[in-house]
C-alpha cells in the first residue's frame, strides 16, 4: 500500500513539473522570438512617441514600413537613452531605434549601426529668455557628442563671438549637460531635436546629424539583415525619409536667422523685383496690383522676413530679363525657370524652388509623334531642353519667341510637339482658338521657379531666401494656387464654348435655327452651373452649406447701405456673434460628425425662427456663427441676446455653453463690415466674465483690450530688465506702536507704460500665469534685501511675500522653495510666505485638496512660515484653520468697515481674533486707516494691525530708515 500511494504521489510531482515547465517555456517564449524584434526607442515626439491614439512619429513609420521588408514583427518599448543602452546591453532588447550619430556609448562602445540612417535631427543651440545680456553666456556641450573647433566654428557663424559673448563648459556626456541646465548651472545647451525636450528658445540652427539602429555586436546577422531590408524598402521608394521628414517636422521647424542676417535684412528692407505678367492665375497684374498665386508666396515671404518687395510687371524673356538684373535695376527676377547654368553665365545667384509647375506635352490631334519628334521651345530655355532630351532622347528642336508661337508650329504641322503649363493649358488654347490640339499624356516634366538675385546683393540674401523657402508650408502654397485659380476671372470666347460642346454644335448645324437657341441656352445653364459651383464654393461652408463669413462681410456691406435710413432713423441695427465655447470638448466625447450636425441644426433652426435676422454666415471651423439685422420695437438688446443664448441651450441635449457679442450700429458709426465684425468679437471677451454670457461692444472694452494687450507686450522685458520694483508695507503693534513685520508689494515702473499699480496688472497676470515669474522675483528681491541688512550686522525685521495661488498647482513648486531657501540660508526665517484664503479652500475635489495639502506641509517642513491672507472674505472654515499649519491669521479689511456698522459683524470679528490667538496665531488686522479703528480693535484684544494710519507702502530702499526712526522713538 505504502508504495502504490508513494508511486501516486511521484506521478502526481511529475505532472506537477512538467506543468510548471510548460508554463516557464510559454512565459521564456513569450518574452523571446526569433520572429519578434524586441525595439527601445527614446520617446521624442515628431521622432517616436507613445501618444494617445498609439506609437506616432517618423522613425515609427519607417520601421512599420521596414517591418515589410523582413520576416519579423516588431515590438516597442519606451525607454531613456541610458536605459535603452543597459537593455540592449543585457539583453532585454535586440535594437534601439533613434540614436544620433554622435552618441558615444561608454558602457558599450563597441555597439553596431545601420548602414543607413532612419532619420535626421538638428541641432540647436537652447537658451532661457531670461539670460543675461550684459554677461557671457555659459554653454554646456558633451565632448562625446561635439569637438570644440567645430562647435566654436557654428557659433561664429551665427554671430557669437568666443570669449566674448560666450564661454563652452564642456561635460563628458550629454545627460550632465541637460543636468546642469535643468539645475540652472548654466544659461545655455546645445541639444538635439531627437533628444528629450530642455527648456528655453531655440536661437540657432548650428547643423544636421543623422540617427541610427544600434545593435549588440554579437547579433550582427540581425544589423545585417536590417540593412538588406533597409536597402530593399529604399529602392522601392528612395525618399520615404524626406516625405516623412516634412510630414512630422515641417510645420515645426522655427524659422531662425543669424544675427548677421538680420541685420542684413534691416539693411535691405525694400527689394525690387521683376515679374512675369502671363495673365494666368499664377501671375497678372490689375490696375498695376500684383496677383495670383506667386503674389500671395511673395506676401508669406514679405511678413516671415519683415521686409517690402517692390515687383514691377514684365512681358520680357526670361534672357532680356536676366540682363536688367545683371545691369542692377533690379535685385530679384521673383519667377525664374530654374537654370542653374543660365543664371553662372549671366552672373546671377538662384534660390532653392519655392513652387513647381506641372508642364505637358501638346501635340495634334490623332498625330503619331514618332521616335524622333520635333519640339518647339522658348529659345534659351536649356532647363526645359535638358528635361525634353531626358524624355526624349532622339529629338530635335525648334527654337521659337513665346508660348504662343510655339502652340501655333504645333497646330500647323510645322513641328511635333511642345510643352506648357498644364493648369494654364486650357486658358492659352481658349485665347489663342486653338482646338486641334491634345495632350499627350506620355511626356512630362515638372517646371521649378525660383528667385534669381543678383551678384551684387551678395550671397546672404540667397541664404536667406533659402531658409524662408525651406520654411514655407506646402499646404499654404497649395491653398494660395487653388485661392488663386478660383478667383482668376477668365472671359472665354463663343467659338471656345462651342469647341468645349462639340455635339452640341453639330446639333446646331443639323437641326437649325431653332436648334441654335436651344444649345446656347444649354451652354448658358452649363456655365450658370459652373459659375454657381464656384460661387458655392467661395461662399458656402462646405459641411454645413450655410454661408460663410465671406459672403457675409460682403453681404453685410451692401446691406447697410441700404438701411441707411433706417440706421439713421431709430439705430436698432447690430452685429452679432455667437460662440460655442465647448466645441473641442464635444468633439472629444463625441464624433465630430455628430457635433457638428446638431450645431449645423441649430444655426439653421435659429436663423429661421429669427425673423429679424437679415444677414448671417458661420466661421471656417464652425465654432462661431455671425448675424446682422435689427432688433424689433418691443425688444430691447439684452432681451434679444437671452432669446438666442435660451434657444442654443434647450434646442440640443449637448452643453455647448455659448456666449454672445453684440455690436450695436449707431448713428454716424464706421460701416465697415471687418470693423463692426472686430467690435463683436471683442465683445466676446466681456460676455466670457458675464451672466448671462452676453457682452456689449463699447469704447472701455476696446481700451481694456489695448491695455492688457499692452501689459502683456511688455511684461516679459520689464521683468528682465528689472522694471518691477520691491515695496513694503509695516505690520505694527498697535499699543507700542513698533514695527514688527512688513507686507512685500509690488509695483510697475515701466518705460512704455509708466508708474502702474498692481491693480492694473496682477489680475492679467494671474489670467496668464506670468504672475508665478513675479512671485519669484519679488521673493528673491526681499531675501537680497534681507541679506543686504545681515552684512551690515544690522537688526533684521521679518518680510511676508504674497505666493500666488497659481503655485498650489505647479509641481516643481516646492523644488523651487528648497531651491530658493538653501540659496539664501543665511537669512532664511526672515521671510515668510503669504497665501490668500481661497488659494487654500477654492478647490472642488478631494484629489485637488490633498494636493495643496502637500504643498503647505512641504513649505512648513522646509522651514517657511505661513501667513493667510484675506480671512474673512467668504471661503473661511473652522476646519481649514485647524488642517492647514498656519502661523499669522490676517484678517480682511472688509470684516473691519462691516465691525464698524453692524454689532452683529463686530461679534464675528472679535470672535475671528479671539479663535486666532487661541491657535497660537498672530492675528493681523488690515485697513486701519482710523483711530476709531484702533481703538476698537485694542478693545478687542487686536494686538497687531496694518494700514495707512501707520504707514503707506513705501519703497524697499527706504524700508529700514523708516522702521529704524519709528522703532527708535517707540513706547
Amino acid at each position: 500500500m505504502h508504495i502504490i500511494r508513494l508511486g501516486k504521489a511521484f506521478c502526481h510531482f511529475l505532472v506537477i513539473c512538467a506543468l510548471l515547465l510548460s508554463t516557464v517555456s510559454k512565459a521564456i517564449s513569450f518574452e523571446y522570438s526569433p520572429h519578434v524584434l524586441r525595439i527601445g526607442f527614446v520617446d521624442v515626439k515628431n521622432y517616436f512617441s507613445y501618444e494617445q491614439n498609439g506609437y506616432e512619429g517618423m522613425v515609427y513609420e519607417l520601421l512599420e514600413a521596414l517591418k515589410v521588408y523582413t520576416n519579423r514583427d516588431f515590438v516597442y518599448q519606451a525607454c531613456s537613452l541610458p536605459d535603452c543602452i543597459e537593455m540592449l546591453d543585457d539583453g532585454r532588447i535586440d535594437a534601439i531605434a533613434n540614436v544620433p550619430a554622435l552618441v558615444s556609448f561608454e558602457s558599450s562602445p563597441n555597439f553596431v549601426f545601420t548602414k543607413e540612417p532612419l532619420a535626421s535631427t538638428t541641432l540647436y543651440l537652447y537658451a532661457r529668455e531670461w539670460t543675461a545680456k550684459t554677461r557671457k553666456i555659459r554653454i554646456g556641450y558633451s565632448t562625446h557628442m561635439l569637438d570644440f573647433t567645430d562647435l566654436t566654428s557654428h557659433l561664429d557663424r551665427n554671430g557669437l563671438v568666443y570669449g566674448k559673448d560666450y564661454e563652452l563648459i564642456p561635460f563628458d556626456n550629454q545627460a550632465d549637460a541637460v543636468a546642469a541646465y535643468s539645475e540652472f548651472a548654466i544659461d545655455g545647451i546645445i541639444e538635439s531635436t531627437a533628444a528629450a525636450k530642455v527648456d528655453g528658445r531655440q536661437l540657432f540652427q548650428l547643423k544636421v546629424i543623422k540617427t541610427y539602429m544600434a545593435f549588440r555586436p554579437d547579433n550582427i546577422a540581425l544589423k545585417i539583415d536590417l540593412d538588406h531590408a533597409m536597402e530593399d524598402m529604399l529602392l522601392a521608394r528612395r525618399d520615404i525619409r524626406e516625405s516623412m521628414y516634412y510630414f512630422y517636422m515641417g510645420e515645426h521647424e522655427p524659422l531662425l536667422l543669424t544675427p548677421s542676417e538680420k541685420k542684413y535684412l534691416q539693411e535691405h528692407k525694400t527689394l525690387s523685383a521683376l515679374v512675369s505678367d502671363e495673365k494666368t492665375f499664377y501671375s497678372f497684374f490689375k490696375d498695376g496690383v500684383h496677383g495670383g498665386a506667386i503674389s500671395n508666396i511673395l506676401k508669406l515671404i514679405e511678413n516671415d522676413l519683415n521686409i517690402n518687395i517692390e515687383v514691377t510687371p514684365s512681358t520680357l524673356t526670361q534672357t532680356e530679363k536676366l540682363e536688367l538684373l545683371q545691369s542692377g535695376k533690379y535685385d530679384l527676377l521673383a519667377d525664374f525657370k530654374y537654370d542653374a547654368n543660365w543664371a553662372f553665365d549671366k552672373q546671377a545667384l538662384v534660390s532653392f524652388p519655392y513652387l513647381h509647375i506641372n508642364c505637358v506635352s501638346v501635340q495634334r490631334k490623332n498625330h503619331n509623334v514618332g521616335l524622333t519628334p520635333s519640339v518647339a521651345v522658348i529659345a534659351g530655355d536649356r532647363y526645359a531642353m535638358q528635361r525634353i532630351r531626358k524624355i526624349l532622347p532622339r529629338v530635335t528642336f525648334v527654337f521659337l519667341n513665346n508660348v504662343s508661337e510655339c502652340l501655333q508650329a504645333v497646330e500647323s504641322g510645322s513641328v511635333d510637339l511642345t510643352f506648357v503649363k498644364a493648369a494654364t493649358l486650357k486658358q492659352t488654347l481658349d485665347n489663342l482658338e486653338l482646338y486641334d490640339l491634345e495632350i499627350n499624356a506620355n511626356y512630362y516634366y515638372d517646371q521649378p521657379l525660383c528667385f534669381a538675385i543678383s551678384q551684387r546683393l551678395d550671397r546672404p540674401l540667397v541664404q536667406i531666401l533659402n531658409k524662408e523657402i525651406a520654411h514655407l508650408d506646402p499646404r499654404a502654397i497649395l491653398s494660395n494656387l487653388t485661392n488663386s485659380s478660383l478667383q482668376y476671372k477668365q472671359r472665354r470666347s463663343l467659338r471656345a464654348l462651342l469647341h468645349d460642346y462639340p455635339e452640341q454644335a453639330s446639333t446646331t448645324i443639323f437641326v437649325g435655327a431653332l436648334t441654335i437657341i436651344l444649345v446656347l441656352m444649354l451652354v448658358l445653364f452649363i456655365n450658370h452651373n459652373a459659375s454657381r459651383k464656384i460661387w458655392n464654393t467661395a461662399y458656402l461652408d462646405p459641411d454645413s452649406h450655410i454661408y460663410n463669413l465671406k459672403y457675409f462681410e460682403e453681404s453685410l456691406s451692401r446691406y447697410l447701405k441700404s438701411m441707411q435710413s433706417r440706421l439713421r432713423a431709430d439705430g436698432q441695427l447690430f452685429v452679432m456673434v455667437i460662440k460655442i465655447n465647448s466645441l473641442d470638448e464635444l468633439c472629444a466625447i463625441y464624433t465630430r460628425q455628430y457635433v457638428q450636425q446638431q450645431i449645423f441644426n441649430l444655426y439653421r433652426s435659429t436663423i429661421k425662427r429669427s425673423g429679424w435676422i437679415r444677414r448671417y454666415g458661420v466661421s471656417n471651423n464652425n465654432s462661431y456663427l455671425y448675424m446682422s439685422g435689427y432688433v424689433p420695437t418691443n425688444v430691447d438688446f439684452e432681451q434679444l441676446g437671452i432669446m438666442f443664448l435660451n434657444n442654443f441651450e434647450h434646442s440640443t441635449e449637448l452643453r455647448l455653453n455659448p456666449i454672445l457679442g453684440i455690436c450695436i450700429i449707431k448713428k454716424g458709426d464706421n460701416l465697415d463690415p471687418r470693423t463692426l465684425i472686430d467690435k463683436a468679437s471683442l465683445a466676446l471677451n466681456v460676455a466670457k466674465l458675464s451672466s448671462p454670457a452676453i457682452g456689449f461692444y463699447n469704447d472701455s472694452v476696446r481700451d481694456n483690450i489695448m491695455h492688457v494687450t499692452a501689459i502683456e507686450q511688455h511684461m516679459t522685458t520689464a521683468l528682465q530688465q528689472g522694471e518691477f520694483k520691491l515695496w513694503l508695507q509695516p505690520k505694527y503693534n498697535i499699543q507700542t506702536r513698533r514695527v514688527i513685520a512688513a507686507e512685500a508689494l509690488v509695483r510697475w515702473d515701466s518705460k512704455e507704460l509708466g508708474f502702474t499699480n498692481p491693480g492694473e496688472f496682477i489680475e492679467i497676470f494671474e489670467n496668464n500665469g506670468f504672475v508665478l515669474k513675479v512671485d519669484d522675483y519679488i521673493l528673491e528681491q526681499a531675501f537680497l534685501l534681507q541679506l543686504a541688512r545681515h552684512d551690515e550686522h544690522k537688526p533684521i525685521i521679518p518680510i511676508s511675500v504674497n505666493q500666488s495661488g497659481l503655485h498650489m498647482d505647479d509641481d516643481a513648486y516646492l523644488e523651487n522653495m528648497r531651491r530658493i531657501a538653501n540659496t539664501y540660508e543665511k537669512v532664511f526665517g526672515t521671510i515668510e510666505l503669504e497665501i490668500t484664503e481661497t488659494a487654500l479652500v477654492d478647490y472642488e475635489t478631494k484629489t485637488a485638496k490633498d494636493h495643496v495639502m502637500d504643498v503647505v506641509k512641504g513649505l512648513k517642513e522646509q522651514g517657511f512660515k505661513l501667513s493667510m491672507d484675506d480671512f474673512g472674505t467668504g471661503y473661511s472654515s473652522i476646519a481649514m484653520l485647524q488642517t492647514f499649519p498656519i502661523d499669522e491669521l490676517k484678517v480682511d479689511r472688509a470684516l473691519l468697515l462691516e465691525a464698524e456698522k453692524s454689532e452683529r459683524a463686530k461679534k464675528i470679528l472679535r470672535s475671528v481674533i479671539s479663535l486666532g490667538k487661541g491657535l497660537n496665531m498672530r492675528v493681523v488686522t488690515e485697513g486701519i486707516e482710523t483711530q476709531a479703528q484702533e481703538a476698537m480693535l485694542t478693545e478687542m484684544g487686536c494686538t497687531y494691525g496694518q494700514g495707512f494710519l501707520f504707514s503707506k507702502p513705501m519703497p524697499a530702499e527706504l524700508f529700514y530708515a523708516f522702521c529704524d526712526k519709528v522703532n527708535s522713538g517707540a513706547q
